[in-house]
Formats: C-alpha cells, structure tokens, sequence
C-alpha cells in the first residue's frame, strides 16, 4: 500500500466539516438563531449570577467571621465569659 501525502488525508476531512458544519447554520430560520441566541444569553447570565452570588456569600462569611472573633477578644479582654 502507497503511503498518501497529509494534504489528501487532511483536506478532505476538513471540506466535510466546514460543509456540514455551513450547512446546519444556512439552514437555521431566524427565529431559531434568536431562540440559540437568547438560550445562550440565559445561560451566561445564570452563570454570572452564580459566580456573584458565591463571592457575596463568601465576604459575608469573613465578615461574620471576623465579627466573631472581635466578639471573642472583648470577652476575654472584660473578663466576662464570651457567650455564644
């Protein structure tokens, strides 16, 4: 068997994935691209929302944290007995 070059091996497989890939998108109405669109935007804004919300829970936490721990020292520094 005769060894083929890459280009012939290569440049086929790649016209079929541009082809069928054009193809799915030419054959898209526009009211499906915006519905794509709008899921895609719903998407990122769930991811968004997510990650806010997970770094305002974490400062809160420091924020309680460290609330109790200056709690614990003027306890201690009264000599009164810290109650939690």
């Amino acid at each position: 068997m005769v060894d083929q070059p890459i280009t012939q091996k290569v440049v086929p497989s790649a016209a079929m994935y541009v082809g069928s890939t054009s193809a799915m998108f030419g054959g898209f109405t526009a009211n499906e691209l915006a519905a794509l669109g709008g899921l895609a935007l719903a998407v990122l804004g769930f991811v968004a929302n997510f990650w806010f919300k997970w770094q305002h829970l974490k400062i809160a936490r420091q924020a309680a944290s460290e609330a109790n721990n200056v709690k614990a020292r003027q306890g201690s520094d009264d000599g009164d007995e810290a109650t939690y």
